[in-house]
């Protein structure tokens, strides 16, 4: 944690002091790179100990996921208000400096000595040499680090492919990308497989959920206006068209570039418009959800299986991305319904949709860590929703050359390319009765269906002397004891 809070005010101190002109695209990419390793090192440590946690007390699974979840979304609101506001004011460059004092924050735990580590001599004396091959002899382990590397490398030859040869040879590079999406969600289950089956399917539909989930930003280029000061002159009004044409023609103001939209042509067109803080809004909307869906699913829902929220939750977003067609057609402005309370009412019904979907994947993906690996394991997890998300990004774009025409200025194609993309995202409910683990997050991942002890895990956490005293000092006074009451500790501790 200390090394990443040294990479992040590194890279945030680099994004808020250097002039623009200075910075490549290369260079911000690296410099954004090394940001997320600032969060992500920290999150994937929180992450492993929610998955021990969750192994060892099952029935607090939802609770421990909805603690996390529920405090990104809370503290999500008042960033979401005040960004988007200080984006259009300052610029962003106030924001990398501002998000110093976030990566400064992950220093301290490790600095004020709140972790709770003890170092191991035996530990301390070992090469990186040695470690590694500690994990490559390891069966668990080595099965695990080489799916991770499977998913890097197909991640990054992926990207490459799409960024250098995408645009002049799209037909191949999408049948490439199609086909290695299915390749390596063969090569996954294989692999995993033999550490546990019910884990191996779970990471396949982690993957594959996303990859089915065809997605691109036509629909917010179609539906945003461009800030005051853009070039970008679609959404303004035809008095200010009129204005901007005399000002040309005095020679008070420069020309529209070259190849630029026509001026109005949105707003005479009657398209959304909305406003950069409209999607500020937006945002707020979207953390409050997160919150809101989390509580919703750990008061109301968590009772119910996994196949049967995952598999309910994704037909209701089937049908509320429906509502996306009504957008399109503008049917909503002939119900009388206005275009920002159109996106507000959608951003709610998908945000929760969202979360109830997403709650039961992390409660399962906990327990299904085998033990020793849990952060690895489940930052592969967590890997494999980001990159299927991302592939479905590329499904998406394929999408789109497919249909063609799904472009500004005339949009021409725009419902058809919605409605196939909405059809298609429906189709991971049939891979939820094979893929996804049976049980409920109360169960443990025998009960699930894994071949995982529960016994193993709490060796590992407690150790064998701390068990052992565990049951001759609470176990046996407890079982002397005549109350309902202590019988149901009883049970709780066996």
């Amino acid at each position: 944690m200390l090394i990443a809070g040294v990479l992040g005010l590194f890279a945030l101190g680099m994004l808020t002091a250097l002039p623009a002109a200075t910075v490549s695209a290369p260079l911000a990419g690296f410099l954004l790179l090394l940001t997320n390793v600032n969060f992500a090192m920290p999150d994937v440590m929180i992450d492993a100990t929610v998955a021990e946690r969750a192994k060892v007390r099952p029935e607090l699974g939802a609770a421990l996921q909805a603690l996390c979840w529920g405090s990104l979304g809370v503290a999500g609101v008042p960033a979401g208000v005040v960004k988007g506001y200080l984006i259009e004011w300052y610029g962003a460059r106030l924001l990398f400096g501002l998000a110093i004092f976030a990566a400064l924050a992950v220093m301290v735990p490790p600095l004020g000595g709140w972790l709770g580590e003890t170092r191991r001599a035996a530990a301390s004396r070992k090469g990186v040499r040695a470690m590694c091959g500690e994990v490559w002899s390891h069966p668990t382990k080595k099965v695990v680090a080489a799916s991770a590397a499977l998913v890097g490398l197909y991640s990054i030859s992926l990207g490459v492919l799409q960024l250098t040869v995408g645009r002049s040879h799209s037909e191949l590079v999408d049948s490439l990308t199609l086909g290695g999406n299915f390749g390596l969600t063969t090569l996954l289950y294989l692999l995993l497989r033999r550490v546990d089956d019910c884990l191996a399917r779970a990471a396949v539909f982690t993957f594959l959920s996303g990859v089915l989930q065809p997605y691109s930003s036509v629909l917010f280029e179609w539906a945003h206006a461009p800030a005051a000061d853009s070039a970008d002159l679609r959404c303004r009004s035809a008095a200010a068209c009129a204005a901007l044409d005399a000002a040309v023609a005095n020679g008070t103001a420069p020309p529209p570039p070259d190849g630029s939209l026509p001026c109005g042509w949105a707003a005479a067109q009657q398209l959304p418009c909305l406003s950069p803080i409209v999607y500020t809004w937006v945002g707020v909307v979207s953390s409050a959800t997160l919150a809101g869906g989390t509580a919703l699913y750990a008061t109301y829902f968590q009772t119910w299986s996994y196949r049967s929220i995952l598999a309910t939750s994704q037909a209701a977003l089937f049908l509320i991305n429906l509502l996306d067609n009504v957008f399109v057609a503008r049917l909503n402005l002939r119900l009388g319904v206005s275009d920002v309370a159109f996106i507000f009412g959608d951003e709610v019904l998908v945000g929760v949709l969202s979360r109830l979907q997403a709650m039961p994947f992390l409660i399962y993906a906990a327990k299904l860590c085998p033990p020793s690996v849990e952060a690895s394991m489940f930052a592969l997890f967590m890997g494999l929703s980001n990159f299927g998300s991302a592939a479905g990004q590329y499904v998406g774009s394929a999408l789109l050359r497919f249909f063609g025409g799904v472009e500004a200025p005339a949009f021409e194609r725009l419902g058809a390319y919605v409605f196939t993309r909405t059809l298609i995202g429906a189709t991971p409910i049939l891979l939820v009765p094979l893929l996804v683990p049976r049980g409920t997050p109360q169960s443990t991942a025998a009960a699930m269906g894994a071949r995982i002890s529960g016994d193993v895990e709490l060796d590992k956490l407690k150790g064998g002397e701390d068990r052992q005293r565990l049951n001759s000092s609470e176990a046996r006074p407890a079982a002397e004891a005549s109350s309902e009451g202590d019988c149901e500790r009883v049970e709780r501790t066996v």
